[in-house]
């Protein structure tokens, strides 16, 4: 990756962290423009494993050409060695924050549901470009002020091909797919499945699945009568919603 040695980013303050690396606000001095910056933690900055991933996250990210995709403008590497991209500043709220803030379903349904639909388009495609998201829950769905929907964190996306499942534990268990949780098996099915645990959450405002322990999470997901139909949740659903 290419160096910042001339010091052309200023960083302005941290917005996030992650697993793997943490998103700053930054103003690239060149362009006069401020941006997002993601840089790999220093405590990975010796994995090369790591650092691999994170570099694919840059990747990724630079090829997906759609409004519901923050953009990737650079990758590059500061002084001490530790990668970083830099991508599109995006100003809003996290659609967790929002379900959790909401105090009526019903009244905010229309609103919410248009928010999953642009979540489903930008998905697909993301998956007609051969990738998946794998960690696709409401914490890494941004709206900004004018309500378009951006899908963030590609972190633990990959490249598949048609129907190929991928081998390896990743995500959030709450959201994971039953093969994902029970076999570590991800794709473009694992990443449906997810969407729909998050559409059980828009329409009751409660978990699909209520577990204390990945293991009684597991367990749940190995008997699908334990989930309660959403209609019993909310009564002013209609139960052909759920078919």
């Amino acid at each position: 990756p290419k160096s910042d040695s001339d010091g052309r980013y200023q960083l302005q303050g941290e917005i996030a962290r992650g697993g793997m690396g943490a998103i700053i606000k930054g103003r690239d001095t060149d362009l006069g423009r401020d941006l997002a910056i993601k840089v790999l933690l220093d405590s990975h900055k010796d994995k090369p494993e790591v650092i691999q991933r994170f570099i694919e996250e840059a990747q990724i990210g630079g090829q997906l050409q759609h409004p519901g995709i923050a953009p990737v403008y650079e990758l590059g590497q500061f002084e001490d060695k530790r990668p970083f991209f830099s991508m599109k500043l995006v100003k809003g709220q996290t659609f967790s924050k929002l379900l959790k803030e909401r105090e009526d379903i019903a009244a905010e349904r229309a609103r919410f549901l248009g928010i999953f639909e642009q979540v489903c388009q930008t998905m697909a495609y993301a998956h007609s470009r051969g990738v998946i998201h794998r960690d696709l829950k409401p914490a890494n769905i941004m709206i900004d002020g004018q309500g378009q929907v951006r899908i963030t964190d590609f972190g633990l996306a990959t490249f598949t091909g048609d129907g190929e499942n991928i081998i390896g534990m990743s995500g959030t268990p709450a959201y994971m797919a039953p093969e994902q949780l029970l076999r570590g098996l991800t794709s473009v099915q694992s990443d449906i499945y997810s969407l729909g645990l998050v559409l059980f959450e828009v329409f009751t405002g409660n978990y699909a699945h209520k577990a204390q322990t990945l293991a009684e999470l597991r367990q749940l997901h190995a008997h699908s009568s334990s989930v309660e139909m959403p209609s019993t949740m909310n009564v002013e659903m209609e139960p052909a919603v759920e078919r």
